[in-house]
């Protein structure tokens, strides 16, 4: 038997799915008005929904707030730059070559030390590709901009993750 968030996540997957075949220029889009350039290099339909994997293209200043993942593990795998993750009270400095792991339920965020940082991402189970898919839009821009968040733009994708189990630690106060 599912629960309240199994099938409201379920109904979400069902009403904005990814296609199912995309070409190349289709899996590279714009995340978050412009805030990274995401990747879709596997989706989790390709992987019988056992995973995904989508490769960021970030910018210093463009990293999002802490949080909580109930649902899902990840695995950053870090190709060019510099980046300070925090796991729980764990600072963790990766560069390229470097991998980075985050259970379920730790809490984490990460900052640039360099200006830009490209860092591949996968998600067990996959199903967390359908969150990025929702929050980007095709590519429409070269390059990654500066982004800002309104206090009413943060409460909406703070509701909106929430269906997937995610929950940013301390950046909407309610």
């Amino acid at each position: 038997m599912q629960t309240t968030a199994e099938k409201e996540l379920m109904a979400f997957l069902e009403s904005h799915p990814i296609p199912e075949h995309l070409t190349k220029a289709e899996r590279k889009r714009m995340y978050m008005d412009g805030r990274a350039i995401i990747e879709f290099k596997l989706t989790s339909k390709e992987s019988n929904e056992s995973l995904s994997i989508t490769e960021f293209h970030l910018m210093k200043g463009n990293e999002p707030p802490r949080h909580i993942h109930e649902f899902i593990d990840e695995t950053f795998m870090v190709h060019e730059g510099v980046i300070n993750y925090h796991i729980g009270d764990e600072m963790i400095t990766a560069r390229a070559g470097d991998s980075v792991f985050v259970p379920q339920t730790v809490p984490h965020h990460f900052k640039l030390l360099s200006d830009r940082a490209v860092v591949s991402t996968l998600f067990a189970p996959g199903y967390y590709d359908h969150y990025f898919w929702f929050f980007s839009r095709p590519m429409d821009q070269k390059d990654i901009k500066p982004v800002s968040m309104s206090p009413e733009e943060l409460t909406e994708w703070n509701n909106t993750s929430a269906v997937f189990g995610t929950v940013f630690v301390d950046a909407v106060k309610k």
